[in-house]
């Protein structure tokens, strides 16, 4: 026979259950009817999967895209919708609660075509990220409807080739990355106008007259004139250095990296890095594993050079002839199986003196795990005295695992050596 719950007991779980069932229908009352997005918007939203070809089970229309459509993983932002309620003004105070879509993130995937011009009818944008895919321009004049606009990331883009989009009358953009979209022409002096632009990268394109950029906006202030003019630097050699196989590897101690030029202390190197890992601005551009490796060498591996976008390494000071590159990998990032830190790709591509030499480059695939070194050798022609080594990320692999800011290029060493013998810079 089961006692009877005292009084008090009772009270306790009728106000539980009373408090639940209220919490309960507040929630589905707020999910069914408040966040209703307009329908000129919904109409924006499938007209952008059509051109995308975004499938059904990421964008179904049949459900509430603000509520019900289905994030994957929320540290991915692949193809994600975010919405936002706006409050109703005095005048419309009893006008049922407005929502918006807010923020499009459309990153790291291969889906191809034209940028959307319906894009522009999402006039609430507040976010738009379009970044490591395989979409084509140039931008549609739908973009510059975006008054709302604050952060705007659309780079990558393929058989881009033209202008400097209309974005003069975006007075609201904080942040802007246009970078590897091919732009040419010359900067719209209205540019100026956008007072709270405080982030602007439009690296790795050609425009053809960088005087009608912003005047606080850098144009290679901080790079050695040597370099400029593709000239040998001269200096006395002062950096940390090691000894491997009779070939001197100087120390990158350098631990910058967010749109950082660099000189060695020897004048004999440099780098250049173009980009920021979004979700993590504080991430370090330097990794470093003091773990013991089952590889010979291994001064060499236990730090690493990364980059969420674009690495830059010159050789300098060389006689014009061939030289043999040896790129140094070893993935000391990710973790051996079956830890989730192992589900990581890094894939990237490298190029030298501008051709490319490892396209989808995968360095635990290449080592055969991770902790492991690989080496890929490479001839390279230097004929005015500089060596340039390009790694940069396509938006491809993952992005998010273990952690936002471990993706892009990875490199742990870097050896040039002549064909034939020269004599050193002095």
């Amino acid at each position: 026979m089961r006692a009877a719950a005292p009084a008090a007991l009772r009270r306790a779980m009728f106000f539980y259950l009373l408090l639940a069932a209220t919490l309960n229908c507040s929630l589905e009352g707020r999910g069914a009817h408040a966040q209703t997005l307009p329908k000129e918007e919904i109409e924006a939203l499938k007209q952008i999967a059509s051109k995308l070809k975004i499938p059904e089970t990421l964008w179904n229309f049949s459900l509430n895209p603000c509520t019900q459509w289905i994030k994957i993983n929320e540290s991915f932002f692949n193809h994600h919708v975010y919405c936002q309620e706006i409050t109703p003004t005095a005048t419309n105070a009893t006008t049922n609660t407005t929502w918006h879509v807010v923020s499009i993130f459309l990153e790291s995937n291969m889906m191809q075509g034209p940028l959307p011009r319906s894009l522009g009818s999402l006039s609430n944008l507040k976010r738009l990220d379009m970044q490591g895919t395989s979409l084509e321009g140039p931008f549609p004049p739908e973009f510059s409807s975006f008054q709302a606009i604050m952060e705007l990331r659309v780079s990558d883009l393929k058989n881009t080739g033209g202008s400097f989009p209309p974005l003069e009358k975006l007075i609201s953009l904080k942040e802007l990355d246009l970078s590897f979209n091919n732009l040419t022409g010359e900067i719209p002096k209205s540019f100026e106008n956008l007072g709270r632009l405080t982030t602007m990268d439009i690296s790795y394109n050609t425009f053809t007259d960088l005087s009608s950029a912003p005047p606080n906006c850098e144009q290679e202030s901080r790079i050695a004139s040597c370099l400029k003019k593709d000239l040998p630097c001269d200096g006395t050699p002062k950096s940390e250095s090691v000894i491997v196989d009779g070939n001197e590897y100087e120390r990158d101690t350098s631990l910058e990296g967010k749109s950082k030029y660099f000189l060695s202390s020897s004048r004999k190197w440099a780098y250049s890095s173009t980009g920021y890992f979004i979700w993590a601005p504080d991430a370090p551009f330097v990794e470093e594993n003091a773990s013991l490796f089952t590889m010979p060498n291994t001064e060499l591996y236990k730090t690493a050079r990364l980059n969420p976008l674009s690495l830059k390494y010159y050789g300098l000071c060389l006689q014009p002839g061939n030289y043999t590159v040896k790129l140094h990998f070893a993935e000391i990032v990710f973790t051996p199986p079956p830890t989730f830190g192992s589900l990581g790709r890094r894939v990237f591509d490298v190029s030298i003196q501008g051709k490319q030499v490892l396209r989808d480059f995968n360095i635990v695939a290449a080592a055969n795990g991770t902790g492991k070194g690989v080496i890929r050798n490479f001839t390279a022609l230097v004929e005015v005295g500089t060596l340039e080594i390009h790694f940069v990320w396509s938006g491809k692999g993952t992005n998010s695992i273990p952690d936002r800011s471990l993706y892009g290029p990875l490199i742990s060493a870097i050896s040039v050596t002549p064909s034939i013998f020269h004599t050193s810079c002095v």
